[in-house]
């Protein structure tokens, strides 16, 4: 998730050119998170819609390929197959090997069970 979050942090703070300038989400004061969420000051952001219209619209612009930007990050590891269904899939593998493992314990406690019946029911 770090990667995910690192990613997200490097286009909020690369930015784009509109209108012959840099501009970046922060400068319509879009800013992460210490937790990777989008911090969105209501106010700030009502102001840069009404006051430059412009820049809102050409960081969200297809063209500006922000959106599309932030689209793949998240679809290399969310899509069919991508990091988030191996990870998943070896998690999953890990929990089956532990299962077993307690299922292979408990098989074995019940046995040395048994033995030790067996050889106090002798002495």
């Amino acid at each position: 998730m770090n990667t995910v979050k690192n990613g997200i942090a490097s286009l909020i703070s690369k930015g784009v050119r509109v209108d012959g300038k840099n501009s970046s989400l922060s400068s319509i004061d879009l800013d992460l998170s210490g937790d990777g969420t989008i911090k969105v000051d209501d106010d700030k952001l009502q102001n840069a819609l009404t006051n430059n219209p412009g820049l809102v619209s050409g960081l969200f612009d297809s063209k500006m390929e922000i959106g599309e930007q932030l689209s793949k990050l998240v679809g290399q590891y969310s899509n069919t197959g991508r990091t988030m269904d191996q990870r998943t899939a070896a998690l999953n593998a890990d929990l089956s090997k532990l299962n077993d493992s307690e299922t292979d314990l408990q098989n074995y406690e019940a046995s040395l069970t048994d033995k030790k019946c067996t050889v106090c029911s002798h002495g």
